[in-house]
């Protein structure tokens, strides 16, 4: 698989920021250049860091709602998602959020369809955004972006369902690599995409 070979050479981090740096030149606002920024950082770091020194690991609600911002400002905009986001109550996404993170274990398959199955509860969240919420907290969960799908899968339409997921992941996990985690081949799969 040629994606196997790129991925074996890839500069995780440089390449990554370049990838941002074309999804950033891409938006038309100034504004959205400045948030996308901030959030990737956020995300990237803050989110993880902060998810990692709780004793038990949560999203909050303000965090949920940044997470659905990241998502949005650096792929396809999609208003309503994120009002349908907003409807979510603090103790529902702390709940939800706990028990995903409390499923999700070790990454393997079923835990993972158990985690994503859990904060597919909450009101707007579909497995694409609840694999993001998963790949802040377990490096053994891939990131459902619709570039890293269309990198690994060519030609297919993208399925926001959890059968969709699912063999995204199988797919992610087929590409073998002794360093990099299921979370950074989705990511290198973005990275590719959008530096193609």
């Amino acid at each position: 698989m040629s994606t196997c070979r790129k991925l074996l050479s890839l500069d995780l981090l440089k390449d990554y920021y370049k990838a941002l740096e074309v999804c950033i030149g891409r938006k038309v606002h100034q504004n959205q250049v400045k948030e996308l920024r901030e959030l990737d950082e956020w995300f990237r770091k803050g989110l993880v860091e902060n998810l990692m020194a709780k004793e038990v690991p949560f999203v909050s609600r303000d965090e949920l709602l940044k997470i659905v911002q990241w998502k949005l400002a650096r792929g396809k905009y999609r208003p309503r998602l994120y009002k349908l986001v907003e409807n979510n109550n603090e103790q529902s996404v702390r709940e939800c959020s706990q028990k995903a993170f409390k499923v999700v274990g070790d990454g393997e398959q079923g835990h993972i369809r158990k985690g994503i199955t859990e904060l597919c509860k909450l009101k707007g969240l579909g497995p694409a955004t609840a694999s993001a919420i998963l790949s802040a907290y377990s490096k053994d969960v891939p990131f459902m972006a619709d570039e890293a799908v269309q990198k690994l899968c060519p030609g297919k339409s993208i399925k926001y369902t959890m059968k969709g997921y699912m063999e995204f992941v199988e797919r992610v996990e087929d590409i073998k690599h002794p360093t990099l985690s299921p979370r950074d081949i989705s990511h290198c799969l973005w990275v590719h995409k959008l530096l193609e």
